[in-house]
Parts: C-alpha cells; structure tokens; sequence
C-alpha cells in the first residue's frame, strides 16, 4: 500500500508518532481522526430525547495543512467543551472548520447508518444532501464489511443511497489489531479497559488489498479502488520542528513578569483564598525560578 490513514476515536494524539512510523517506511500518512458529533450542540449535556445516541460516528481526514489544523482546533474543542462521556463536536463546529477536510458518512455509529438501521429513509437522504452541500465532491458515503450479520443489509442500503444521491462510495476496515489471530488479545485488553465492551467479530484487523476485495461483492469493488483517490487528494506537509509560543496582549507599561504574577495571583485565590502558606511559598519559589532562568516567552 503506498498510504495509510489513522483515525483515532475522538483525539489526535498518535499523528506524530504515525508520521515518523510512515515516513520511516517510505508510506504517505493520511492524518484524520473519527469524531463523536453531538446530536445537536455539543455544549448540550443531556440526552435528547429524539436522538438514541449522545453522539454519532464521523471520519474526518486532511486534504493539506489546513486540514490538518482543524482537525486539532475540533479535537481540543471537543475535549474542553463537548465531554459528554465523549469527547463531541457539532455539525455547525465541523462547518466552521471545514477547510481542508475530506468526509467519510462514518461506520455502523454514524448518524447516516443509524438513520438506515431506524427505518428513516427520508432522514438518511436529507444528511446525505445536508453533507454533500458543504463538502461536494470531499464527502463519500463510507462502507465496511466485518463479517457482522448487521452490516450485510446496512452495506447494501448505503450503496443504494451512494446510486440515488450521486454521492461515491468508499471502503474502510476499522483495524484495531494486527492480524485475526489478534482478536482474543483485543477482546481482552478491552475488556480490561471497558468492562463489558465486546466485539461480535475477529475481522477488526489490518486487511490486505486481497482480504478487503473477499469482503466485498465484485460489483462492489469500485468502493474499495476509491480509496486510491482518497488517497490522492491528501497530501498534507507538516513541520513539527519550531515551537511556536502563545501570545498575550498586555495592556501598556504592564511587564510579562507582573502580568504572570497577576494570573498565578488571582488563581491561587480562586484555589485557596487567602490561606494556605505552604502553598503561597511554593508558588512565590516558582515564580522566582521563571523570573531568574527567563523563561517568559519573548512573543508577550
């Protein structure tokens, strides 16, 4: 294969080290993530009664650099703003930050698969246009094969509705182990982690271009050559080497010393008033040490 994505669930913390592991081996690396988007908003944090699930499946991939840089913009915000036993984005997040980004429908937690699942047709057409009005022609309706009795009829639908809507398919495989033969090791590290989390299936592993063409149908082939073109389009330059400091705006004759002294100051009154002197002399210490060594950024 001459590229790999990796999508992890809901972060993007792995892409470094993926980057150097493809770079290594001489494979274009594809940079995503797969997000939790919340029914609604992702400030929202209850569930809604319309809905069954607090947040449905979406893979985002980077086209460029820009790409690249929403995906971490939606992964923070995600985990500041929208923990609901998830880390969830919205739709209307994911639109303002849709430069740059290639769309699959997601897997069998997506909102495009569950509508399939509920019997809401007219729902499942509606996402479909909804997200190939913003996306064009960076929006593909994601289909997958892991030998679930579920996923034969949902597989067939999804490509159905890719013929009415004019919107193309592609094929993924969610590899979460190796080889088949690392299933029982899965099973039971998730397990470990999880409690009661249970796959149904031994085929969530890194397929071959052979496996993933005996997964799918022949005439159903032409899913798993798009990937080819998803390929291609994603062609993303990351420099990792210079650190870039935060910027502060200080107001006119205030010093970046005072100004840290400020903040340390009113935190430490929000975390323990005006007591506490073991910590007061920790933080005075810390303070001098800043000062001394100059480790303010230059940037304020």
């Amino acid at each position: 294969m001459n590229a790999v994505a990796l999508t992890d669930h809901g972060r993007a913390g792995g892409l470094l080290k993926f980057k150097k592991a493809c770079e290594t081996s001489g494979i274009k690396p594809i940079y995503g993530f797969e997000a939790y988007v919340a029914p609604e908003s992702h400030l929202t944090k209850e569930k809604i009664e319309s809905h069954r699930k607090t947040s449905y499946h979406l893979t985002l991939l980077a086209k460029n650099t820009q790409g690249l840089e929403n995906i971490f913009q939606l992964t923070s915000i995600g985990w500041r703003q929208g923990f609901y036993y998830k880390p969830r984005i919205s739709f209307d997040l994911l639109k303002k930050h849709q430069e740059g980004l290639i769309i699959l429908s997601g897997c069998g937690s997506g909102r495009l698969s569950q509508y399939i699942m509920d019997a809401k047709p007219e729902l499942a057409i509606a996402h479909i246009k909804e997200m190939k009005d913003v996306w064009g022609d960076d929006f593909y309706i994601e289909v997958q094969n892991h030998g679930l009795d579920w996923q034969q009829p949902l597989r067939k639908r999804l490509f159905e509705l890719s013929e009415i809507t004019t919107v193309p398919p592609v094929a993924t495989q969610d590899s979460h182990y190796p080889t088949r033969g690392d299933a029982k090791l899965h099973e039971a590290i998730c397990r470990l982690a999880a409690g009661d989390l249970t796959f149904d299936s031994d085929e969530s592993y890194f397929k071959s271009h052979a496996q993933m063409c005996e997964s799918f149908d022949p005439e159903e082939h032409h899913a798993i050559t798009r990937t080819q073109e998803v390929a291609d389009k994603c062609n993303c330059n990351w420099s990792y080497g210079k650190t870039i400091w935060p910027v502060f705006e200080l107001s006119p004759g205030v010093t970046p010393e005072a100004e840290l002294r400020t903040k340390a100051t009113e935190g430490f009154k929000r975390l323990f008033g005006d007591g506490d002197t073991e910590y007061r002399e920790r933080l005075e210490e810390e303070l001098s040490v800043i000062q001394t060594m100059g480790l303010l950024p230059i940037s304020w």
